[in-house]
């Protein structure tokens, strides 16, 4: 994302967070996990980054309790990087 509206999109997330995982998604034009936890580094308790979706799934339900929520979200590809780890989309070679 730009500048801009990656700025906005923290200044929307960060008061619900707790622990901030920033990664990338496979997409080559992805955004720079780095860059995404600067924005998030003075305003969540916790900003780690991940090289990928699957090590930071991984990473988010290792830290996270019985009660706790782990939100995946950022770009589409990220979500649909969740859904297929999840079993809930079926991958398509034809793209």
């Amino acid at each position: 994302p730009q500048r801009a509206q990656l700025r906005e999109l923290v200044r929307e997330l960060a008061p619900l967070a707790e622990v901030v995982i920033a990664t990338r998604s496979l997409h080559p034009r992805s955004a720079d996990p780095d860059r995404i936890a600067a924005e998030f580094m003075t305003l969540v308790k916790e900003v780690r980054t991940a090289p990928d979706t699957l090590s930071a799934i991984a990473l988010a339900l290792q830290m996270a309790g019985p009660e706790d929520l782990v939100l995946a979200t950022g770009s589409l590809f990220i979500v649909a990087e969740m859904l297929e780890w999840a079993g809930l989309a079926e991958v398509r070679d034809e793209l």
